[in-house]
């Protein structure tokens, strides 16, 4: 192939079939077009397009469309709502991270993916082009009659399809939204946040239930109000000790995912989607004590050396803390919570009886907003409900 002339911002290659290839360049980097052209001016007139189309978009301040974007707009008028998942959840430049991708897929197979059902008109192959507010309406309406039971689920794919739109939008594929069914995003009460929370006495049954390599974790999961992922990616280098002081410093977790490659499960480390993840939690004293003590029986002395193990020093998966944590939950007669239960009583007593306010507390819990905290106070409010209603008994 043999460079001939061309515009400085291109390049155009003759080819051994006697076609040309032209490529316009945006800084360093060059981006073919779509197809070949037969003649050297029809090369040189698609260059010239694309430096209008990169001028313009340099003066109005918008993004510029690649030639392969450019191409793909043409197709818009027959892409259909599981295309624009596809292109959604493909794009590694909207979703950097592999767990959000399957996160959102997992989310979106059962109600949005799916093939039509008796009860369920599906929505995949609508055209994208098609889909109305009331076409939009008439899905959400059908996946509550068939899953009533399961509102968190529901809302999960109603967001996700209503942020593929949005992408759709950016991409220039559509010009508004019909995913705004008001109420449709109105906080869900899940089955976590309506049970009772863990009591003092039940959590200490736990730990002595639980194998002894994983008390001291429940006892950081409950007075550090970890995430379970956080917790399994803690490290020797994250726990520091001054003037007596422990200090747990968060700034990665891991994920379960499933492996492209193999199709098996494995944990993937991830750093916290918002800064606010990042944070620094000092663990009471007698808490410090246990994990000193943890430290010298399980953890090996390099800093890279995880806190939770298994017996064979590898790194545990959550399924596994899970299962474990489950057998002793159901030991304590408290079968139904999860580790999570344990960071809904943090966050509890954070917020009831730390004397800390608002602001505070969400740091140490590293939420984004202070509204995320009203599930802790409503959590204690129904607590406190509930010893009333047992006053309530004695009296009578």
């Amino acid at each position: 192939m043999a460079e001939v002339g061309a515009p400085k911002w291109g390049r155009i290659e003759k080819l051994p079939s006697g076609n040309y290839r032209a490529r316009v360049r945006r800084g360093k980097t060059y981006y073919k077009a779509p197809h070949t052209f037969s003649e050297k001016k029809a090369a040189i007139a698609w260059l010239n397009k694309q430096k209008i189309k990169l001028d313009e978009a340099t003066a109005e301040e918008t993004k510029w469309l690649t030639p392969a974007e450019q191409e793909a707009l043409k197709q818009t008028d027959s892409i259909t709502v599981r295309e624009l998942c596809e292109l959604w959840l493909n794009d590694e430049k909207a979703l950097p991270a592999l767990s959000t991708r399957q996160g959102h897929r997992r989310h979106l197979n059962a109600r949005v993916l799916c093939d039509s059902f008796p009860g369920l008109d599906s929505i995949a192959d609508v055209l994208v082009k098609e889909v109305t507010i009331e076409r939009v309406e008439h899905w959400w309406y059908q996946m509550q009659d068939v899953w009533p039971d399961m509102p968190d689920a529901n809302q999960k794919a109603y967001k996700r399809l209503k942020t593929a739109f949005n992408y759709a939008i950016k991409k220039k594929l559509v010009t508004v939204n019909p995913v705004v069914i008001e109420g449709a995003t109105a906080k869900v009460e899940t089955k976590t946040e309506d049970r009772d929370l863990l009591e003092l006495e039940e959590i200490a049954a736990i730990v002595e239930n639980i194998s002894p390599r994983l008390k001291a974790p429940v006892l950081i999961l409950q007075w550090a109000g970890l995430r379970l992922g956080e917790l399994l990616e803690l490290r020797r280098k994250d726990i520091t000790v001054k003037a007596g002081v422990m200090t747990l410093h968060i700034t990665r977790g891991v994920r379960r995912i499933k492996d492209p490659i193999t199709g098996k499960q494995i944990q993937q480390v991830d750093t916290p989607k918002t800064k606010a993840g990042k944070r620094k939690v000092v663990l009471p004293s007698k808490v410090a004590e246990k994990v000193r003590d943890h430290l010298a029986s399980y953890v090996d002395s390099s800093p890279e050396a995880l806190i939770v193990t298994t017996e064979k020093g590898k790194q545990m998966m959550d399924t596994n803390f899970r299962s474990r944590f489950k057998y002793a939950a159901k030991a304590a007669e408290r079968p139904e919570v999860s580790p999570h239960d344990l960071r809904r009583f943090f966050g509890t007593m954070l917020v009831e009886n730390s004397g800390l306010n608002l602001e505070e507390a969400r740091i140490i819990m590293g939420h984004t907003k202070k509204e995320q905290l009203l599930d802790y106070m409503r959590a204690a409010a129904k607590k406190e409900q509930k010893a009333a209603n047992n006053f309530d008994k004695l009296i009578s």
